[in-house]
């Protein structure tokens, strides 16, 4: 599997540590009701954690205004086919375990 999750506000603590860097996607609940995930792009991470991520419609937000940052996956960009993971931005999931197949599909 090409996922970490992330426990805000711990770094990542895998085997490997590796930092998230913008390009990478973060995928989480943003919507709690609906169990909706979303794919959003790092857009700048300051001392390995995530601070923004891209909006669909340009410009960034906030991390933590848009998904429950307790649980998150990291995909990191390297990890991907290019173009299946350009795919990926800003996709909804109907729940967590579509995501990872989503991302597992798009594995190099």
């Amino acid at each position: 599997m090409t996922a970490d999750i992330l426990c805000f506000p711990t770094r990542l603590t895998s085997g490997e540590e590796r930092s998230p860097a913008p390009g990478d996607l973060a995928v989480g609940c943003f919507n709690r009701h609906a169990g909706l995930w979303m794919a959003w792009p790092v857009a700048s991470v300051e001392q390995g954690r995530i601070v923004d991520v891209e909006r669909p419609k340009g410009g960034v937000v906030f991390f933590g205004d848009v998904m429950d940052v307790r649980a998150v996956d990291l995909y990191f960009a390297g990890a991907h086919d290019p173009q299946l993971f350009a795919n990926l931005r800003f996709k909804t999931f109907p729940s967590r375990d579509a995501a990872v197949d989503a991302f597992a599909g798009a594995a190099r």
